[in-house]
C-alpha cells in the first residue's frame, strides 16, 4: 500500500481539482509531493513505529507521519502550534478510523504540557528550522523522552547546491528562521540537549532541489 493512501478524503471540496487529486492519490498514494514521500520513507525506517509504542510527533502539521505511526499500531500524541494543521490532521484521523490511536494537541514545542519520561519515540520532521530557540525545543523533547528512547530529527541542509534550479531559494519564504543546518551544527545542538547521535544520513543529497 502506498504511504498514507488511506488518509486522503479529508476535504469537502468536490470540484474538478479535488476529483483529480482523488484519482492521483488512489494511483500513487499520499503524499504526492516527492519531498514528503522521501522524508516519510527515511523517517519511518529509522523510527520503526510498532504496536505498543507511545510516540510524540513534535510539530506534526497535518499529521501525515502521525497517522502512519498509528496505522502501524503505535499510540501517537500529535502536537503543533497551528490550529489549522491540527484540524486537518484530526479530520484525516477520523476518516481513517485512527482517532482512538491519535491525540491532537495545540502546544508549543519549547514548553510542552507533558510530564517527564513519557515517550518511547519522538519524531521531529522539518520543525527546528522554524524555531528561534531550537536548543530549548530539543531540551524539552529530551525531557519527555524515556531514558532508553529514540528521537528521529529531520532538518534542511544548509547551503545545498540546487543543480536543477537557478538562483538560491529564500528560506524565509517557508517561515524558516534559519537557512538550515550542517551535520556538525545539528549534532552540537543535540548534544547540548543531552542526546547522543547514534546514526545520521543525508536524505536528498544532490537532488535536494527537487524536494
Amino acid at each position: 500500500m502506498p504511504f498514507g493512501s488511506k488518509y486522503i478524503l479529508t476535504t469537502t471540496d468536490k470540484g474538478l481539482k479535488f476529483r483529480l487529486f482523488q484519482v492521483l492519490t488512489k494511483l500513487l498514494g499520499y503524499p504526492l509531493y516527492i519531498g514528503d514521500r522521501v522524508r516519510a520513507y527515511n523517517t519511518m525506517k529509522y523510527l520503526n513505529p510498532s504496536p505498543g509504542d507511545i510516540i510524540l510527533d513534535a510539530g506534526c502539521g497535518i499529521g501525515v507521519y502521525s497517522l502512519e505511526c498509528a496505522q502501524r499500531g503505535a499510540s501517537v500524541i500529535c502536537i503543533d502550534i497551528s490550529h489549522e494543521g491540527l484540524s486537518k490532521g484530526l479530520r484525516a484521523a477520523k476518516a481513517a478510523g485512527l482517532n482512538t490511536k491519535t491525540l491532537f494537541l495545540v502546544a508549543d514545542i519549547c514548553n510542552l504540557p507533558i510530564r517527564d519520561n513519557v515517550f518511547d519515540k519522538i519524531l521531529c520532521v522539518d520543525v527546528l528550522e522554524h524555531i528561534r530557540n531550537d536548543v530549548r525545543a530539543l531540551r524539552e523533547l529530551h525531557r519527555v523522552l524515556k531514558s532508553k528512547g529514540i528521537i528521529v530529527v529531520h532538518v534542511p541542509k544548509k547551503e545545498q547546491s540546487y543543480i536543477f534550479l537557478r538562483g538560491k531559494i529564500d528560506y524565509r519564504n517557508f517561515g524558516h528562521v534559519r537557512e538550515g543546518y550542517t551535520f556538525e551544527t545539528i549534532k552540537s545542538k543535540l548534544e547540548k540537549a543531552q542526546f547522543a547521535v547514534a546514526n545520521h544520513r543525508e536524505t536528498f543529497k544532490t537532488f535536494g532541489g527537487l524536494a
